[in-house]
């Protein structure tokens, strides 16, 4: 069955356990809180190293893990195993089709032998009532519709941690902050939030930094944040496509910076690509007849992006995104040594994106 966050925990802390618990999810943060928890504060220390097991996905079999499952405790009421990294096993995922999302987990609906029953689903219907076992699925949510995910769902306690739209990640900020007994402004999480991302992990390990030298019940102030904080934002290029759109030249510069910095996580092709795809739905927005069909073109996007976009057509007009389409292919060329001369891949990545926007 299907759980939220605050009544998971609030059965973990009575001791309320379930047999199997499915932790899923794109954001990391809660299935760490609840794995760690579980880890942690479930066995004491002395009933730890003999009824507490942790296994990688990447490492194991699910017969391997299935097999420590169904062990008694020594000396204790419970015990403990966990799959970490739990996506990478093999007999749990099936590769997903090119249509499919790629963040969502597919998991295999049959076993080895056809009409054979899947040796996860003979454990779900009669686990060890004894053994508290744990899947984490980082990064990835349950495929619904497959066999195996129907049976989880039957059997097993499921938590599916979602990201934080960026449109509530504020609000989340200075939630969070009242939490642990700190005020915040809203423009003041806004600050956060434009400098760390939106992985909660960090903003929560940012946060305590900036808490060091201030005593509880204080306000994180701008420019607590500013003197502290600096720059620490992981941009990713959908940001640099807000950016542009906003018509944001300081922020595209600075997100050009980062990913000249880190060239491995973001090529320059790869960006290539991407902005191609992006001036593309510009482009088809502009022939499409009815404006209130957008997720024709844009798919089922949050408003408040849908409406950037609109308000982006107002800039690149069909003459500027061609112009644009011509600068893409001569900055193509250019980094494939086509008349650069000397000038370096950062230097033609800002030159392009200074076009883009004058």
């Amino acid at each position: 069955m299907l759980i939220e966050f605050q009544a998971l925990m609030q059965s973990l802390k009575k001791r309320d356990f379930s047999q199997v618990y499915f932790l899923s999810g794109e954001e990391p943060y809660y299935i760490d809180i609840v794995s760690d928890y579980i880890e942690n504060e479930v066995l004491n220390e002395g009933e730890k190293s003999f009824n507490q097991t942790v296994f990688y996905g990447k490492e194991v079999d699910c017969l391997t893990v299935l097999s420590a499952a169904k062990r008694y405790p020594m000396m204790s009421d419970y015990q403990v195993v966990i799959v970490k990294e739990a996506q990478n096993m093999r007999e749990l995922m099936s590769r997903p089709d090119e249509d499919e999302d790629e963040n969502e987990l597919r998991i295999a609906d049959t076993a080895p032998k056809k009409g054979v029953t899947h040796p996860l689903v003979s454990y779900l219907k009669d686990p060890q009532k004894q053994t508290i076992l744990v899947f984490c699925f980082k990064y990835k949510t349950l495929d619904k519709r497959s066999a195996l995910s129907k049976e989880i769902l039957k059997y097993a306690t499921v938590f599916e941690s979602n990201k934080v739209r960026d449109y509530n990640l504020s609000k989340w900020i200075v939630e969070y902050a009242s939490s642990i007994n700190y005020k915040l402004s809203t423009h003041s999480a806004s600050m956060i939030g434009e400098l760390v991302g939106q992985d909660l992990s960090r903003i929560v390990n940012e946060i305590s930094k900036l808490i060091i030298t201030l005593p509880p019940g204080s306000e994180i102030t701008a420019d607590h944040i500013n003197n502290n904080l600096g720059s620490s934002k992981d941009f990713n290029i959908f940001e640099l496509q807000n950016a542009l759109l906003k018509r944001d030249y300081l922020k595209t510069m600075k997100i050009a910076q980062y990913f000249a910095q880190n060239p491995k996580e973001h090529p320059a092709q790869m960006n290539i690509g991407a902005l191609n795809v992006f001036f593309n739905k510009l482009l088809a927005l502009h022939f499409l007849p009815d404006k209130s069909k957008t997720y024709t073109v844009l798919g089922n996007l949050p408003p408040h992006v849908v409406k950037d976009f609109e308000t982006g057509l107002k800039f690149y007009t069909l003459a500027r995104i061609k112009y644009i389409f011509n600068e893409l292919r001569a900055f193509d060329l250019k980094i494939k040594g086509v008349e650069s001369g000397k000038t370096t891949e950062t230097e033609l990545f800002k030159e392009f994106l200074f076009k883009v926007l004058h």
